[in-house]
């Protein structure tokens, strides 16, 4: 099923390749724009829990009502893409920082308030400028970790990853896999 899932995301991306290519910020989106008008609760509830027959299911305790507020199905699949994009051979409790990174820049004045603007601001996370994200695909795995993330946090002070080295912004953390992490 997952390789159904992945062929199906690539056949999308390359159908909105022609198209979704946004001049204003210049990167293109494999996934669709940013839903304007209002989902209800009951939408979100059966989107995060269709797909009965995937072989890992999404947790049912992180689909509370008070929870369900925090994040979206479309922004927790937007993260989970991100982070296999990004992480997707690293161990768990790396991909479990990329999360973090993200929504910890969420939560920070010095980035911006959504995840969709985190994701996509300029230069900021690879995947995005040099097309790995066009390869990727939602796991089921790694959207799991997306709700338990949100529900409760690894780390709340990770804002920078990177390959190779720490990056030149914000203090060094740790290593974990080939992920340099800062905050």
């Amino acid at each position: 099923m997952n390789i159904l899932k992945g062929f199906v995301l690539v056949l999308i991306a390359f159908l909105m390749i022609y198209g979704s290519l946004r001049p204003e910020e210049g990167v293109v989106s494999i996934l669709p724009e940013k839903p304007t008008e209002e989902v209800s609760e009951a939408d979100i509830l059966e989107t995060v829990m269709e797909e009965p027959e995937t072989e890992v299911e999404v947790y049912e305790e992180y689909v509370e009502e008070e929870y369900v507020e925090l994040i979206s199905a479309w922004e927790a699949e937007l993260i989970a893409l991100v982070t296999y994009a990004e992480a997707g051979i690293e161990p768990e409790l790396g991909q479990r920082l990329v999360i973090d990174t993200i929504l910890n820049r969420v939560d920070s004045p010095q980035f911006p308030n959504d995840i969709y603007s985190v994701i996509y601001q300029e230069g900021q996370f690879s995947c995005i400028w040099d097309g790995r994200i066009e390869e990727s695909y939602v796991d089921n795995d790694i959207l799991n970790l997306v709700y338990e993330e949100v529900y409760d946090r690894s780390n709340y002070d990770v804002h920078f990853f990177r390959t190779r080295m720490y990056s030149v912004y914000g203090e060094a953390l740790f290593q974990v896999g080939h992920h340099y992490f800062s905050k």
